[in-house]
């Protein structure tokens, strides 16, 4: 596994972290409840997607990054061969 990555879209505010657990995660819908986008999420993996155990392992490595940085949920969540990427979003 690759480094997990965390860009910050406004680096000048800080998030209190949340819970992994309670991290949502939205593939072809946007919430419908007001969010700020706070961070671009990115990981690398050796392992391909086409396993969804792995699938599912990585997953809640970015719900656990994503949580670190004070996130809600994932927005535009896409998953390829051997990366997952989204946005970090803070409700509002």
């Amino acid at each position: 596994m690759f480094p997990d990555t965390f860009i910050a879209l406004n680096p000048d505010k800080d998030y209190k972290p949340t819970s992994a657990d309670s991290v949502q995660l939205y593939v072809t819908q946007l919430p419908s409840k007001p969010y700020h986008e706070i961070g671009i999420l990115y990981i690398s993996t050796k392992t391909n997607r086409y396993d969804a155990g792995v699938v599912n392992q990585n997953l809640a490595i970015l719900k656990k990054v994503a949580a670190k940085h004070g996130a809600d949920a994932i927005i535009r969540l896409d998953v390829t061969d051997f990366n997952i990427k989204g946005v970090a979003v803070s409700w509002e």
